[in-house]
């Protein structure tokens, strides 16, 4: 059965009319560092279209502790986002839907870790187009009014 995650707007002050896309989740974190316990963390996650793939930034992974599991193929690759080296691996999510009678639905997500902090860069885990295309997603965005809302609607 499709679920349907609501993807909320967020205006930008710009000269222009712009706007960002996020939606509720929470990710699975060490309880302390080194256990195997594990807990969610909820933090927003910002819609990126931009990204091949999913990014966790440096100041994220610092602060959620997230459990990373390796990539296999990535081995020996050091890929870069907007130059900073990166780690491959993949982290896993909840995401609030709206069926019952689950109010969350668990995905994995292949990312990138870059290894240090960009300046001024915010605090989103950003779900890149390759999250979209693995889980088969729809994204509908109504741009139509300033409260417009999104829909992520994934089989």
């Amino acid at each position: 059965m499709a679920t349907t995650t609501v993807l909320k707007p967020s205006r930008v002050p710009a000269p222009a009319a712009l706007t960002h896309y996020f939606c509720e989740s929470w990710w699975t974190c060490h309880t302390a560092p080194g256990s195997r316990h594990q807990y969610r963390e909820r933090l927003d996650s910002l819609v990126s279209t931009g990204e091949v793939l999913s990014v966790i930034p440096a100041a994220v992974l610092r602060r959620l502790d997230l459990v990373v599991m390796p990539e296999r193929g990535w081995k020996g690759q050091v890929p870069t986002w907007f130059g900073v080296p990166c780690r491959v691996g993949r982290v896993t999510m909840w995401l609030r839907v709206v069926e019952a009678p689950e109010p969350y639905r668990q995905f994995t997500l292949l990312a990138l870790l870059p290894q240090s902090d960009l300046e001024d860069e915010p605090p989103f885990i950003r779900l890149g187009t390759q999250f979209l295309l693995e889980h088969r997603a729809e994204l509908s965005l109504d741009c139509s009014s300033p409260a417009g809302e999104g829909r992520l609607i994934i089989p």
